[in-house]
């Protein structure tokens, strides 16, 4: 009968053991995960040139004087300084609310699929939320336009569609159906991911789906989405 009661304390010390490494486990991975949204959220809303405006609003980002399209290096960023700026988000919480009430969980550093390709073009200089806004201000005949989609609206610079629709109109931009290095690669208008990899016909990207930004492959997004990919590049 001891020797029961003791393989019993046994078992029950190695589950409860078990049951410790696991918690210490899942906490250690919940951690990461919120250093990385946090950082990724305070990234975004830093003011790198010190002029008054965050990332999301500045057209000169760098403080060169140079805007968007008129200097050398904002059409041709650094492709390494975005595939290296995508593969810090890996790991970071997505946005179940998709932004919505009041973008609360963006505000923490929930990101939704638009971050991705947004953010890492941001750290290489090329500030896409704030060409955006000047493209709707300048020609909204690019947009589809309503009430539930306007330029003032915070949520404007996170939508897909908007992009979509700039990249198609902008002259600075191009979309077309080959996968280049930190190529947007759109799915239709409703998502959009960062080309990290091409191999031959094939292409891997960085995309916020699920619980959080993680590399798959283009065919595997294409097949989920039900869309074939387009992607964008500046020229």
């Amino acid at each position: 009968m001891l020797e029961g009661v003791d393989r019993s304390l046994a078992r029950l010390g190695l589950v409860a053991g078990t049951a410790i490494l696991t918690g210490v486990a899942l906490a250690g991975m919940w951690h990461l995960a919120v250093t990385r949204t946090l950082a990724a959220s305070a990234w975004q809303n830093a003011d790198e040139d010190h002029d008054g405006l965050p990332l999301s609003d500045d057209l000169d980002p760098d403080g060169d004087g140079l805007a968007f399209g008129l200097g050398p290096g904002l059409g041709a960023p650094d492709t390494d300084d975005v595939l290296l700026s995508a593969r810090d988000l890996l790991g970071t919480f997505t946005d179940p609310l998709h932004g919505q009430y009041g973008n609360l969980l963006g505000r923490a550093g929930f990101v939704v699929c638009v971050d991705v390709p947004v953010t890492a073009w941001l750290r290489a200089g090329v500030p896409f939320p704030a060409l955006l806004r000047a493209s709707a201000a300048a020609h909204p005949e690019w947009f589809a336009l309503d009430a539930q989609n306007r330029p003032d609206d915070a949520n404007f610079v996170r939508r897909t569609r908007n992009y979509r629709a700039l990249f198609t109109h902008h002259p600075d931009l191009v979309v077309d159906a080959r996968p280049h290095l930190a190529d947007w690669a759109f799915y239709g208008e409703t998502h959009v991911a960062l080309v990290s990899a091409v191999d031959g016909a094939g292409y891997t990207v960085i995309e916020a789906y699920g619980p959080t930004v993680e590399r798959r492959g283009g065919a595997e997004v294409e097949r989920r989405i039900g869309a074939t990919a387009e992607f964008g590049r500046t020229r």
